[in-house]
């Protein structure tokens, strides 16, 4: 009887190895697709970053291992290239400890667009009944550079599209300016349309694929 019942197991026993199988084939197969994903996005921010015509110049000052903006800031997904519009170069800006040494360098002046900054905790900005700024869409840990986001984004606020920003624009302070998602700027009296004119645009965007597709390989690899 229970060689019996082993024999009529066995169909059952091998459509469940079959499916184990398949299974594993999946899983590896997505593993695999996550790290060269992982490895090309990874390369392109390196090249990226090792690129330019400043390189050299943050090389002769002992500046190039400083930490960028881009590094320490995520924001709401779908709002990165709006994020990289309003901030433009300041998106790679290098963070010093004291900003007092940046004096020395108007004397040998980069040979391209530059920002630094130094963290320093400012008061908030007041709130605009109505309008919702594009600082609370930024996810940050770090207390500093709230402060410098704050700085510059104080009078941006979002705007889901552009009719939106344009029947809404008596709402906006002086000064203020809505953003879309697409990174097209409006204010008051002007239009402002945002295009991508280099690989250094789209670095938050990469980062932030970096990170998640980093966690996705994490679990894959323990299943």
């Amino acid at each position: 009887m229970q060689l019996e019942e082993a024999q009529e197991r066995l169909p059952q026993l091998e459509e469940e190895r079959r499916a184990a199988q398949e299974q594993v084939n999946k899983d590896t197969t997505q593993s695999a697709q996550l790290d060269a994903r992982l490895a090309a996005l990874k390369s392109l921010q390196e090249k990226v970053e090792s690129q330019g015509k400043v390189q050299p110049w943050l090389a002769k000052h002992e500046l190039e291992k400083l930490p960028k903006l881009w590094q320490k800031v995520q924001i709401e997904n779908g709002w990165q290239t709006a994020l990289e519009s309003i901030l433009r170069e300041r998106t790679s800006a290098l963070e010093m400890s004291n900003l007092e040494w940046a004096k020395a360098f108007f004397n040998d002046a980069p040979p391209a667009k530059l920002a630094l900054y130094a963290p320093q905790v400012i008061a908030p900005v007041a709130a605009v009944d109505g309008l919702k700024p594009l600082l609370s869409l930024l996810q940050l840990n770090d207390a500093g550079v709230r402060s410098v986001m704050q700085d510059w984004l104080s009078h941006v606020y979002i705007a889901p599209d552009a009719p939106t920003a344009f029947s809404e624009r008596a709402k906006l302070p002086v000064g203020a300016c809505f953003i879309t998602k697409e990174g097209h700027v409006i204010s008051a009296n002007s239009v402002r349309f945002y295009a991508a004119d280099s690989e250094q645009d789209g670095v938050l965007a990469r980062q932030q694929d970096i990170e998640n597709i980093s966690k996705q390989a994490r679990a894959q690899h323990l299943l």
